[in-house]
């Protein structure tokens, strides 16, 4: 059965055990990348920040973008998802 044809029910029983990477905390590392314009970046940081999902200062500096492709690697068994949210800049 591929990810595609799992229903919500099948996908909420499924156990996190498995994916845990630390069995003593019981904590996996999630990595969060957020790209587009400085405006933007920072008003999503301290959006999570009061949403209490992550303090504004644990984000590292905001970092220039080379003008060619990023490629990520990720560790076997690695999943990824993909938001893109509209936020309105105001001068």
């Amino acid at each position: 059965m591929n990810e595609s044809t799992w229903s919500a029910s099948q996908s909420a029983s499924l156990s996190l055990g498995s994916a845990i990477a630390n069995p003593v905390t019981g904590r996996a590392p999630v990595k969060h990348l957020l790209i587009g314009a400085p405006p933007a970046v920072r008003i999503t940081i301290h959006r999570l920040h009061v949403l209490g999902y992550a303090d504004a200062g644990d984000w590292s500096t905001l970092l220039a973008l080379p003008d060619q492709p990023i490629v990520i690697t990720p560790k076997p068994g690695d999943a990824m998802s993909s938001l893109i949210k509209y936020l309105k800049l105001i001068d």
